[in-house]
Formats: structure tokens, sequence, C-alpha cells
């Protein structure tokens, strides 16, 4: 999850100051180069487990071992994840952060609405 498809409008809103800009925007960058990679070896590990359950001779050795695969690489996915908020964070004042917090939960609501989404489910 980024910061929206309107970084300007987000960042005046929440009256980032232009160092404010430029250490947010390198986070959210270095972070998303790194979830490609972490994107792709979640896509690997999944492939490596279809494949291990479809063999011909099912070895419980390999599918635990690509289960292993799909849980590491979805935890160092998440982990990336968190890491940019984390960074991001970091930046924002108290007040930016609460702010942030309360844009992105009307953002979120905004597109669940009227779409059936049930998130108690």
């Amino acid at each position: 999850d980024d910061l929206g498809h309107n970084y300007a409008e987000l960042a005046q809103r929440l009256g980032l100051s232009a160092d404010q800009k430029t250490k947010v925007e390198t986070a959210v960058y270095t972070h998303k180069r790194a979830m490609i990679d972490e994107k792709a070896a979640l896509a690997k590990a999944r492939l490596d487990l279809r494949q291990a359950l479809v063999a011909t001779t099912l070895d419980d050795k390999a599918v635990d071992k690509a289960v292993d695969a799909v849980a590491k690489a979805t935890a160092d996915m998440q982990r990336e994840k968190v890491h940019m908020i984390v960074d991001i964070r970091k930046q924002l004042t108290p007040d930016q952060w609460t702010q942030l917090v309360a844009l992105r939960a009307e953002a979120k609501q905004g597109r669940h609405h009227g779409h059936g989404d049930d998130d108690d489910e």
C-alpha cells in the first residue's frame, strides 16, 4: 500500500515541508523498489509449492520446504511494507501522522463503500 495516486495533493494536505517530501519520496521509492524483488520471490515460491503439490510422486519434505519458502517470502514482503510505513512515519510530525492515518482510513472506506466488501468475513 502506498500513499495513494495523488501524492502531491496528500503532501499539501499534510503540510509537508520540502525536506519531508524529499525524504518520504526517497523512502517510498527505496521500499517499493525492494518490494519488486519480494513480490517476485513470493511468486516463485508459490509456483514451486504448486509444482510440489502436483508432482507425480508426492514428497512431503519438498512440500514442507515449499510451504516454508512461501511463508518466508510472505513475511519478507510484509516486513518491507512495514519498514516503509515506519520510515515514512519517522519523517512526519505526530499531527501529520494522525492526519495521514485518518486520510487513509477515509480513502479505504470510500474504496469499499458500495462494492459489497465486508471486512467481517
